[in-house]
Formats: structure tokens, C-alpha cells, sequence
């Protein structure tokens, strides 16, 4: 759990505010010892509560996060996957290493393992030339394409005029 939530908890001011009730409850015990019994039992109960209720807050709070970040995890990979927006990763050699389920079904069932110059030669020049940004034809479809060559990424944007 990080720090800055701990201290909520139990920053200096919960301390204080202990140590303070400490003091007073022992100069009132100096003076009436039964009532400084009774304010110890009861700080006693507060210092417990106190702690189990760090323990319940921590507890939940844990559980918050982890689901949050099942949360977003589920979304930013439905967002990939089913998103109307090509996504190709490839290697070194130029080969198709993974296909986002849009670009696959556009370009053909199984892109996996191919080639990027069988999916379009204009891509391969692309790629060649180190051009970032352009508009390509693959079938009968034309594409904006991103390519991010450092990545080895390229993202394909349906065109609906050329």
C-alpha cells in the first residue's frame, strides 16, 4: 500500500492526538484514579478500533485496486482487439508477429507469419523508405497507415474515400 495512504491512517496528527489524550488522562488519574482508569479503558478501545479499522481499510482498499486494474486491463485489451482499427506488430525481418482481429479479417483469415511485402508491396516501400505516414490499397480497400518503426507497429485506418 503506498505511503501517502498509510499516513492517513496513522500520520503524526492520529499520533498526537493519542499522546495527548495519554497525557491527560494521566493527570486527571493523579487526581481521580477511577476516572483515569475508565478514560484508559476507553482510549484502549479507541486505540483498537482504530487499528482494525486501518486493517478493514487496507483490506478493501486492496481489493479496490485489484479489481480497477482487472478493469482497465479488460478494457484496454477489448479496446485493441475489437476496436475498428488495424493493428500489425512484426519483427526484424519483417515478419507478421501479431494481428489485431480487425486486420486479420480485412486482409485475410491468417496474417500470422506472413511476410509484410504479402499483405501489400506498397507497404514494403513504406517500410523501405521510412515514411510515417501515408494512404495504401490493400485489395480493394484503401488504409491510412502509422507505421512506428521503432516499435515495429503499424496501424491501418479504413479510408472510406481516396
Amino acid at each position: 500500500m503506498p505511503k501517502f495512504l498509510l499516513k492517513r491512517w496513522h500520520g503524526y496528527h492520529v499520533i498526537t492526538l493519542f499522546v495527548t489524550a495519554f497525557l491527560f488522562i494521566s493527570v486527571l488519574t493523579w487526581y481521580q484514579w477511577q476516572i483515569g482508569v475508565v478514560g484508559f479503558l476507553i482510549l484502549g478501545a479507541i486505540a483498537i478500533y482504530a487499528v482494525q479499522a486501518r486493517i478493514y481499510f487496507e483490506r478493501d482498499l486492496e481489493e479496490y485496486i485489484l479489481t480497477l486494474s482487472y478493469r482497465v486491463s479488460k478494457a484496454g485489451e477489448d479496446a485493441v482487439t475489437k476496436m475498428p482499427l488495424g493493428i500489425l506488430l512484426y519483427n526484424e525481418e519483417r515478419k507478421i508477429q501479431w494481428a489485431n482481429p480487425y486486420i486479420s479479417s480485412v486482409i485475410s483469415s491468417d496474417v500470422v507469419g506472413k511476410q509484410v511485402e504479402e499483405i501489400s508491396e506498397s507497404l514494403q516501400t513504406l517500410l523501405d523508405d521510412d515514411v510515417k505516414i501515408d494512404t495504401i490499397k490493400i485489395g480493394d480497400k484503401f488504409f491510412h497507415v502509422s507505421i512506428e518503426a521503432d516499435e515495429r507497429l503499424i496501424y491501418f485506418f479504413k479510408c472510406y474515400r481516396k
